[in-house]
């Protein structure tokens, strides 16, 4: 086990601490479940509801799976345990971990730590500010320090929002670096296994416990060989660092924009870093384009939710009394969110609609790919830097006043590029907010 990681374990974060403190901070609502089984032998961490643990309940935060029982590790599992770790508790999520709230699944909605520092905060009543979604439980649980690290998914931002939202690092690797084996699907061109923690250095060596193996030979997406393991950046020249011009969007908060132009400053002055501007103009079609191709994915996963083969069934009373036990099922144990995504999906890949939306928004998809590479060699970039969201963290009361299909498109226009650009992106703090909550 890396030196980092081991000096965290030896004091701090032992078994009997962590779950003293998880049910401590139980009003957070950011753990669905503890591992009744838990290997004493082994370091703990914190795992996403929607990545399979043998023996564990895998929920996806639905009644579709409420009480269903994982027959197998993930690949995450498996090589984390390989290095002497085992998952101690898992964390809350969206149902099917869509969404960028962490609002709407069936354990409840996730609350932000930092909602502790809000005038008159009532751990059991009241309003309170969001986690971010939809890895909302895994970022609150490492902001409120109940592990020193802890897995969350990103198909859109859901581990980069959350984790800015709660004040610590979150990353998303390359696209097919670490194996979504074992991970529930959402939509497979984008899913991708990410880590929360503290520090980098946490954040560094968490990854390559999971990529030291090389590719996953139940994943076909993984592809490891696309590292280059002899890069880094170093002293030799400086480190150019590209700002994109197109992010500066509508709806970006003053103070954010402040922050952003601020950091930037302070990498040239303090580290003599190169700072330029940047071209990324198909940045306008990112949400178009995440949009259809998730949504058209999510209604394919989403079939094998039958209430026949595996997760929650009707009654035998129920199946008696209706003409059609597909739709009662999915009817009955699938969130709004959730059948809302998956007849936008159906729509886009009707035949007639096909060439029209799907198949246009995989050739978007390309020139966003290619974009992104163009920009970084042309401009001999080494790294861009931009916003995480509009704005920080809101309070519930403001998140639920919009839908979630419109809450997660606007949460989601600064993050989601790098999933169709298949690129690797971390979130990061900076400063505390003038608020002091987020």
């Amino acid at each position: 086990m890396a030196a980092t990681i081991a000096k965290a374990f030896d004091s701090t974060f032992t078994p009997s601490k962590m779950l003293k403190s998880i049910h401590s901070l139980g009003f957070l609502n950011a753990v669905t479940q503890i591992n009744e089984d838990f290997e004493s032998n082994c370091h703990p961490y914190l795992l996403k509801d929607n990545f399979a643990k043998k023996g564990m309940k895998l929920t996806c935060a639905s009644e579709a799976l409420r009480n269903f029982v994982s027959p197998y590790d993930s690949t995450v599992v498996t090589r984390l345990r390989k290095k002497g770790f085992d998952v101690l508790a898992k964390t809350n999520l969206d149902e099917f971990a869509m969404g960028s709230g962490s609002v709407e699944g069936i354990f409840g909605p996730v609350k932000n730590p930092w909602s502790l520092m809000t005038q008159n905060f009532d751990p059991n009543s009241g309003d309170f500010v969001i986690a971010g979604g939809s890895s909302g439980g895994s970022a609150a649980a490492v902001a409120a320090n109940l592990t020193p690290f802890a897995i969350g998914s990103d198909t859109g931002g859901s581990v980069r929002l959350p984790a800015a939202f709660c004040g610590v690092l979150g990353f998303k690797p390359s696209y097919g670096t670490v194996s979504r084996h074992g991970l529930v699907s959402l939509a497979n061109f984008f899913d991708t296994p990410g880590i929360f923690a503290r520090s980098a250095d946490v954040i560094e060596e968490v990854f390559k416990m999971l990529i030291e193996d090389g590719d996953c030979q139940f994943d076909s997406t993984c592809d490891t060989s696309i590292l280059d393991r002899s890069s880094s950046l170093d002293n030799s020249s400086p480190v150019r660092v590209g700002i994109p011009q197109e992010y500066h969007v509508a709806g970006l908060s003053p103070e954010l924009r402040n922050l952003w132009d601020d950091f930037a400053c302070r990498l040239q002055s303090e580290l003599n870093w190169e700072v330029v501007k940047c071209n990324l103009p198909m940045t306008r079609y990112v949400i178009p384009c995440y949009s259809v191709l998730s949504a058209a994915d999510i209604a394919s996963n989403m079939a094998r939710y039958d209430g026949i083969e595996f997760g929650s069934r009707l009654s035998d009373e129920e199946l008696e009394n209706c003409d059609d036990p597909y739709k009662a099922t999915r009817t009955k144990f699938l969130g709004q969110t959730v059948k809302r995504r998956i007849l936008i999906g159906n729509y886009f890949s009707l035949k007639e609609n096909l060439e029209k939306y799907y198949i246009k928004a995989l050739k978007v998809r390309r020139l966003i790919f290619e974009e992104f590479v163009t920009c970084f060699k042309a401009d001999n970039l080494d790294l861009l830097l931009t916003p995480v969201s509009l704005n920080f963290a809101p309070l519930y009361s403001e998140f639920m006043q919009k839908d979630m299909r419109t809450q997660t498109e606007v949460q989601d226009v600064l993050v989601s590029g790098a999933n169709l650009g298949a690129i690797p992106a971390c979130s990061f703090p900076v400063k505390l907010s003038e608020n002091k909550v987020n």
